[in-house]
């Protein structure tokens, strides 16, 4: 059997917790309207990989890096033959085209990169 002292501990705590939850949420849904507004004014780019047989992948990364690994992925191929699709996504423009394997590799190497120096600068950031 709880104490009273426990018993308002437990709530103090209970309370705390769901406060905390409540901010987390908030602060999720102002980053999901600004990804959105930057989506929106083309300062992002959402990338979807699809390779067959596999389940796609989405990122949304900055115009720049948008543009670097089109010019990776270089000319598109009239056919899905050996090729993986990219949808590049900005400012309601959707472009989806396939590319040769071997080039499609370079760019999620270059994506992967990027992604990787942003975590490493959270981090920093963080700490």
């Amino acid at each position: 059997m709880l104490s009273a002292k426990d018993l308002l501990t437990t709530y103090h705590q209970a309370e705390h917790q769901q406060r905390a939850e409540q901010q987390y949420l908030a602060l999720e849904k102002r980053r999901d309207r600004r990804k959105q507004a930057d989506l929106d004014a083309g300062r992002l780019v959402r990338i979807c990989i699809d390779q067959d047989g596999e389940e796609p992948n989405t990122g949304l990364f900055p115009a720049r890096v948008a543009a670097f690994v089109c010019r990776v992925l270089g000319d598109a191929q009239p056919t899905a033959r050996d090729c993986v699709r990219f949808t590049l996504t900005t400012q309601g423009r959707l472009h989806a085209a396939y590319y040769p394997e071997r080039r499609a590799y370079q760019a999620i190497l270059a994506l992967l990169a990027h992604a990787r120096a942003v975590t490493k600068v959270e981090r920093r950031r963080r700490n």
